[in-house]
């Protein structure tokens, strides 16, 4: 039962950083002028997102009775939701120094969902497979 608080809480300090972290660098992309209140509301949409996604490790975990899963959702999802933030970045050419810029927050959060979920499939079954 420590292992999983731990694992849980631990899970929601990450992605408070890590949320923290991509708006503020979604904000110095498109100049925002306040990027400060911006990773504070990064930080507390990150703190909600931790708490759904070491949810779902929680329940995953339950489902197939290892709480080892649980580390490969975190990582999972973190490494998902990288990879989609800077898919983001890096195909729609962004800062572009235009009007455009203003479709960046929009399409980040896109690609931090749709990577995310996507980090999370791919984790467990990496996990699945290494447990045949």
């Amino acid at each position: 039962m420590q292992t999983k608080l731990f694992w849980f809480m631990l899970g929601i300090l990450l992605w408070l950083g890590f949320e923290a972290l991509i708006a503020g660098l979604g904000a110095m992309i498109v100049k925002y002028s306040w990027v400060l209140s911006v990773v504070g509301y990064g930080a507390t949409i990150g703190a909600m997102s931790g708490f759904i996604i070491t949810s779902l490790g929680l329940a995953i975990a339950a489902r197939v009775r290892s709480q080892d899963v649980i580390l490969w959702v975190l990582l999972g999802s973190i490494v998902g939701a990288s990879i989609g933030f800077i898919s983001v970045i890096v195909f729609g050419d962004y800062p572009k120094g235009t009007q455009a810029d203003l479709t960046f927050p929009l399409l980040a959060l896109m690609g931090l969902a749709i990577g995310t979920l996507l980090g999370i499939v791919v984790a467990v079954g990496i996990w699945k497979f290494r447990h045949l």
